[in-house]
């Protein structure tokens, strides 16, 4: 197993969320977590991300706990329902945010942009601002920020789920296609039976 959460367990006050759950998965595939709202579906992804601290049990990454190892250390990638863009920048620097934070040099960087709008069909669209782009164009460039830093696992929590119902089918083809297309593992989260169905390997 690439991934593997063993036994979690978390609790909000006197509420258990998450009561020893424990799945794992290998190398390039794509598991879903589907489940209604508030089953805890969302609370498992960021354990694993490293954004809920005060949980029992382990998560192993490549044969490694990473239980206490900063977000940010652990290099997964991440995206949202709320696309969690910078309003106020570019696309492209929107995108180039990861690669940066990761000192990259200047030309991997924009390789690695130019790269990633090639990747998501929205070559040329770099010096756009976020206002200017549709709800389907601001989901690409999040998935593209996301992919940008060439992470190992990529975790998305309902990152479809304010779309309507016609553009989020087919963008649930286009994400598994370039998840796939790049070889990386993923965790999608979701309440869709349809969409979970549509773009995961296991659920």
């Amino acid at each position: 197993m690439l991934l593997e959460a063993r036994e979690i367990s978390k609790s909000f006050g006197d509420t258990v969320v998450l009561r020893q759950v424990s799945f794992g998965t290998g190398q390039g595939a794509i598991v879903s977590l589907l489940g209604p709202s508030g089953c805890g579906k969302s609370t498992l992804l960021r354990v694993i991300a490293g954004l809920e601290q005060d949980y029992s049990g382990t998560v192993s990454f490549d044969g490694r706990h990473v239980d206490g190892v900063p977000v940010h250390e652990r290099g997964f990638g991440l995206m949202f329902q709320d696309f969690a863009l910078f309003p106020h920048r570019t696309v492209a620097q929107n995108i180039a945010f990861g690669p940066r934070m990761q000192r990259l040099d200047r030309r991997e960087v924009e390789r690695r942009v130019h790269e990633s709008l090639d990747l998501v069909g929205l070559a040329g669209y770099g010096s756009r601002t976020i206002f200017e782009l549709s709800g389907g164009e601001r989901q690409r460039v999040a998935l593209a920020r996301s992919l940008a830093p060439r992470p190992r696992l990529l975790l998305l929590d309902e990152p479809l789920g304010a779309l309507d119902r016609t553009l989020r089918e087919r963008l649930t083809e286009e994400v598994r296609a370039i998840i796939k297309q790049l070889g990386i593992t993923a965790v999608y989260v979701t309440h869709d039976q349809v969409e979970a169905f549509a773009v995961a390997d296991s659920i």
